[in-house]
């Protein structure tokens, strides 16, 4: 036994002579107890990388004892034992630390705190901050004691993603990046969420495609998803759908409210409804309904449970400068409108109050109104005008004709008490007539003395349409009218006759008569009557017609 020893120890000598040709080694070898013990007083380094091994597959070492492995496996190598199969390869301690290895839980045995098993050559560790870059299909990280599922989930914080996953054969979570302490702690099988602030979508289990971005952004939802926050406390609450939150407790208390849109300092921020969109400060903040849209500073601050309503403005107002109703395609404007160039309005323009069309605000201006190709100008309210009748260009006959008188600078047909006085005219219906409707005959009279009594007058008309037959003449039977107490008094009074004008057109004429029958019994004014002006009252709907005879 004892030439046995030499042996080794002189085959050891001159092994350590001819290593020491090329390289030297500390490492001096002595017996202890039958056993051969090296001394290492420095590095174990071989003298070419990559080339010498530590045992092989017929011949391996025993239990390996080691404080720290870093680095072990490098290139895709594996931990393996005497028989090729993966098994235990050290026995760790409390202080053990395993980085960069493949080596998994199956492999290592005892209690094991700060060490992280993983496949990936990217892990960063440092007093209790944990970063997983999962490159495996399942790996268990031992500091966190959580199975991850896939190859693509990153958390970086203290408790991040701090869930214990299910590991149920592939509803583990997956792609999500979550950096930042307690970003998305309660993880379970939710996916693709990215979650970057303290506490951001603390609460969310599986939810998915969500990116939250802000402290405690996300907070407390859940099952959300398809959600977008950017904002301290933005979107804390709910499991909406599809909800865009930018600013400090925007959509705070969301809910779950789907498909709502809110930038700024809490605009939505106590919405709990649908499809809202919020621009700015406060901002719709109060509201509880759908559909609505609030733009500009504390907009439809207060407006509560209203839906379908737009408020645009710089203040909390129930009258903001814009107000509109989606739900009847209205819009309000609460002060002055000014365009500075053309304006399209398509469908009705409501001025409910009276408005008020100015040209020379700054300057002089024309105002024009253009319409299209048969079209012209429409009041869908008609109004009324006057038809008027020139004396200078009535008729009178051979026979019974009012005397022609000089009164007040002019000349006008005196109507006597002793006979029947009659005058003919005619006239034309202009082009901006409400076609169908009625006509009213006027005569405007002076009297030359005050005496109190009653004339007797009779009209007569045939009215005609284009291309039409004038038909017998119709009239208006004996009209009395009754002096004033005033000489030289301008009278109009009653309506002389009603003409209806159903089914009248524009350009339709009538041929008229006026007549005194001052022969008449009840005719008792006891001097001549000056007839100064005759019209007709029609009403008018349209500036013009759409063609040269149609209307």
């Amino acid at each position: 036994m004892f030439k046995k020893r030499i042996f080794i120890v002189l085959l050891v000598i001159i092994s350590l002579v001819a290593v020491t040709a090329s390289c030297f080694s500390p490492v001096e070898f002595r017996e202890v107890g039958g056993s051969v013990v090296t001394d290492c007083y420095g590095n174990l380094v071989p003298c070419a990388d990559s080339t010498y091994d530590l045992g092989d597959v017929t011949h391996s070492w025993g239990t390996l004892y080691v404080d720290n492995i870093l680095g072990m496996i490098i290139g895709g190598g594996n931990v393996t034992t005497a028989g090729g199969t993966a098994g235990t390869i050290a026995k760790f301690t409390a202080a053990t630390n395993i980085e960069n290895s493949s080596v998994t839980e199956a492999q290592v045995s005892g209690a094991v705190t700060n060490t992280h098993a993983q496949n990936t050559d990217t892990h960063l560790t440092s007093d209790g901050i944990t970063t997983v870059i999962d490159a495996g299909v399942i790996t268990k990280d031992l500091y966190t004691d959580r199975w991850l599922y896939n190859n693509s989930n990153t958390f970086f914080g203290i408790d991040a993603a701090n869930a214990t996953l299910a590991h149920t054969g592939g509803t583990e979570g997956w792609y999500n990046t979550a950096f930042g302490n307690e970003a998305i702690d309660d993880i379970t099988t939710g996916h693709n969420n990215t979650a970057i602030g303290y506490r951001a979508g603390d609460s969310l289990t599986t939810g998915y495609y969500n990116t939250l971005i802000g402290s405690v952004a996300g907070q407390f939802v859940t099952t959300a998803y398809w959600n977008t926050v950017v904002g301290y406390q933005a979107l804390s609450t709910g499991t909406g759908i599809a909800n865009t939150a930018v600013g400090l407790g925007a959509l705070g208390q969301a809910g779950d409210g789907t498909y709502n849109t809110a930038v700024g300092l809490q605009a939505l921020n106590e919405s709990t409804g649908d499809r809202n969109t919020a621009i700015g400060r406060w901002a719709g903040k109060t509201t509880t309904g759908d559909d609505n849209v609030f733009i500009g500073n504390d907009a439809g601050k207060n407006s509560g449970a209203v839906s379908n309503k737009l408020y645009i403005d710089n203040s909390d107002t129930a009258t903001p400068l814009i107000y509109g109703d989606f739900s009847t395609n209205k819009v309000t404007i609460n002060e002055d409108l000014d365009v500075a160039d053309d304006a399209t309005v398509i469908g009705t323009l409501n001025l409910p109050g009276d408005a008020i069309i100015k040209t020379d605000s700054t300057s002089a201006r024309d105002l024009t109104i253009t319409t299209g190709a048969a079209k012209t100008a429409v009041l869908t309210t008609a109004v009324y005008d006057d038809m008027q009748i020139s004396m200078a260009n009535v008729k009178t006959p051979a026979v019974n004709a009012p005397n022609w008188v000089s009164y007040k600078s002019s000349e006008v047909p005196a109507f006597s008490k002793t006979a029947t006085n009659v005058l003919y005219f005619s006239a034309q219906l202009p082009h901006s007539y409400k076609e169908g409707s009625d006509l009213e005959f006027h005569i405007h009279i002076a009297y030359p003395d005050n005496g109190v009594d009653n004339s007797v007058w009779y009209f007569t008309y045939s009215w005609a349409d284009v291309e039409s037959n004038f038909p017998a003449a119709s009239n208006s039977g004996n009209v009395i009218l009754a002096s004033p107490t005033t000489t030289d008094r301008h009278t109009a009074p009653s309506i002389i006759a009603t003409i209806s004008g159903a089914g009248k057109k524009i350009s339709s004429v009538l041929l008229c008569s006026i007549s005194r029958l001052g022969g008449d019994g009840s005719d008792s004014y006891d001097n001549v009557i000056y007839l100064v002006s005759g019209d007709f009252h029609y009403q008018k709907d349209t500036i013009g017609s759409r063609q040269l005879l149609v209307k």
